[in-house]
């Protein structure tokens, strides 16, 4: 839908602020004006739709569409929109079975919620044999496993009460059945928490730069060295034959193409001691008097500060000089007690 035009953008937008059709209707017709460049706040501002119901608009439209079942299909077509938006995270062959489910029960978008939830445990323990892979054996085997993790828990009856309702097969049925008996009630170990952790900012998530060599390098070494190319959501490597990783200062976010050098010595200086890390954006070849760059002398590239405009061309624009980290006892960083303060 890119190719597509204002009149339609327009078309688009009208059918929208009526109301025409289904909300899967409305659903494509979002994606279609989000895939022509419109904002989700633009689209809202001539709509009324706000950006979060879109989303669910246009996630439960692809779910819809997944299905590929015209009997499910024709159940969720007038309303079910937060029904199918809660299914979005279940595979193909997950998603039909748990929609054709939640139309057999009609069950809300709370209760498919809770559904979806049993279906994607279901995968994180040993399943016995008594339970199929039916989204409703799935919610009785979730009863199955709580109920003998809480043998005398007060829940014990509502849980039961849910696991029998839900329960797809007579042998789940019977595996919960046989917890009323006493000798069933043995506990289990409760598995422990997932140590959970979310990346909140850029600065958490390191910056991977190509580490092309140690000055001095040849100038086809330079030219001809990729930039490592991430890969989203944690940004792994892939084709880089070194790299090297900075955290993700805005100065480094903000180049176009950063390369990562070597050097033991610096314009001004004889020599160093310590290793420095050069970070040079290849891209940035326009001269500045209050920046160091990257140029060729005899075949070799060399950093270099220039008062006047050399004349010469510049390989890239040092934009950043790292100093390796200043640990008088590197082992300090093996004890958990020091991190956390």
């Amino acid at each position: 839908m890119s190719d597509s035009t204002p009149e339609q953008h327009q078309q688009w937008l009208q059918q929208l602020r009526r109301r025409e059709g289904t909300w899967v209707d409305w659903g494509q017709l979002c994606q279609h004006l989000s895939k022509a460049g419109w904002r989700t706040e633009a689209i809202f501002e001539e709509t009324g739709l706000e950006p979060s119901t879109q989303n669910q608009l246009i996630v439960a439209s692809q779910v819809f569409a997944s299905l590929e079942d015209a009997q499910v299909q024709d159940y969720f077509r007038t309303e079910g929109s937060d029904l199918l938006y809660e299914l979005r995270l279940l595979s193909q062959t997950q998603r039909l079975a748990c929609a054709r489910f939640v139309a057999e029960k009609r069950l809300d978008a709370s209760a498919t919620r809770e559904v979806v939830k049993a279906i994607k445990e279901r995968s994180q323990y040993r399943v016995p044999p008594n339970f199929s892979d039916h989204p409703g054996d799935a919610v009785a085997f979730q009863c199955w496993r709580l109920l003998r993790q809480k043998p005398t828990s007060p829940e014990r009856v509502r849980l039961l009460s849910r696991g029998l309702s839900f329960a797809h097969t007579e042998a789940a049925r019977t595996a919960l059945e046989q917890l009323l008996d006493p000798q069933h009630r043995e506990t289990l170990p409760t598995p422990p928490r997932l140590p959970w952790y979310r990346l909140e900012s850029a600065l958490e998530q390191p910056l991977i730069l190509t580490l092309v060599g140690e000055l001095p390098l040849s100038v086809s070494v330079w030219e001809d060295t990729p930039v490592a190319q991430t890969q989203p959501p944690f940004g792994h490597v892939t084709g880089a034959p070194q790299v090297v990783a900075l955290p993700g200062w805005p100065i480094l976010r903000s180049a176009q193409e950063p390369l990562a050098l070597l050097t033991h010595q610096l314009p001004g200086e004889i020599g160093i001691a310590e290793p420095v890390l050069l970070v040079v954006d290849r891209q940035a070849t326009q001269w500045q008097a209050e920046h160091y760059f990257l140029v060729s002398e005899n075949g070799q590239v060399t950093l270099k500060w220039f008062g006047d405009d050399p004349g010469c061309p510049l390989l890239g624009r040092l934009i950043l000089a790292v100093r390796p980290p200043r640990l008088l006892d590197p082992e300090h960083l093996n004890q958990p007690w020091q991190i956390e303060e």
